[in-house]
């Protein structure tokens, strides 16, 4: 776990996933004991926003490739999909969402990020 000083001195950023964490939240807690242990926050002027969010989408986009990539198999070996055409599709279109975010007015406003279906965190690995 990481984090990241913020302008507020009773809250950090978590950068695993990019949480705030305010003094009385009950995160706080790990982040003391994390800097017990030797951790040091980064500074404010820490690393690229742009480069962050870059690898955040890098990681969402391999996260569900297996996805795509078990329905492509199923669909070629004529079996039944697990996936039907209208989640196939909107797999499609979230992958080719994260692919643009870089590209988009809003990047790297993590509030604006694309929004995975719902459905796929009930896909089993």
């Amino acid at each position: 776990m990481s984090y990241q000083l913020t302008h507020d001195p009773d809250t950090v950023l978590r950068l695993l996933d990019k949480a705030t964490v305010p003094r009385a939240h009950r995160y706080w807690s790990e982040y003391e004991e994390w800097l017990s242990q030797g951790g040091i926050p980064l500074p404010l002027d820490g690393p690229d926003p742009q480069r962050l969010e870059r690898e955040w989408r890098d990681v969402q986009i391999e996260s569900v490739k297996w996805l795509r990539e078990r329905h492509r198999d199923e669909a070629d070996m004529a079996l039944n999909t697990k996936l039907n055409d209208a989640q196939f599709s909107e797999l499609l279109v979230y992958l080719q969402q994260l692919r643009d975010w870089p590209q988009a007015a809003e990047f790297p406003s993590m509030d604006k990020r694309p929004a995975a279906p719902g459905w796929i965190a009930l896909q089993v690995k």
